[in-house]
């Protein structure tokens, strides 16, 4: 199996999606023609960056597929707080590209949110 992506490739295609957030969630927003470009733009410069080379539809599939990832680590850190008492503490860290997207997507707001309300609602000692 060849190489999924550079980290090189990660960062240019997290820059990118940054200033296209509706195509970063997946819904193209008005043109489909303008989003087509605009994936064509990214595949282009990722492309350029150097192996691996994809198409659309295989660049497409590794930023849904990371994306994919990071929500089901998100969703486990958040089950292992929950967690209560047995068993190892199982956490598993976020990268710092991960945790860029995790905040550009809006997930670090409603993690925040979760601890404070845990906090201001646990019963007093």
């Amino acid at each position: 199996m060849g190489k999924h992506k550079s980290s090189y490739q990660d960062e240019v295609s997290l820059y990118f999606m940054q200033g296209n957030e509706s195509l970063a969630r997946g819904f193209a927003k008005g043109d489909r023609v303008a989003a087509e470009a605009k994936w064509s733009e990214l595949v282009g410069a990722l492309n350029a960056i150097g192996p691996p080379i994809k198409d659309v539809a295989g660049w497409k599939k590794v930023w849904c597929d990371w994306k994919a990832n990071i929500r089901k680590k998100i969703a486990q850190n958040k089950a292992e707080f929950r967690a209560t008492g047995g068993g190892p503490y199982c956490q598993q860290p976020l990268t710092a590209m991960e945790r860029t997207w995790q905040s550009s997507a809006g997930f670090l707001t409603w993690s925040r949110e979760l601890v404070l309300w845990h906090m201001e609602h646990q019963p007093p000692l």
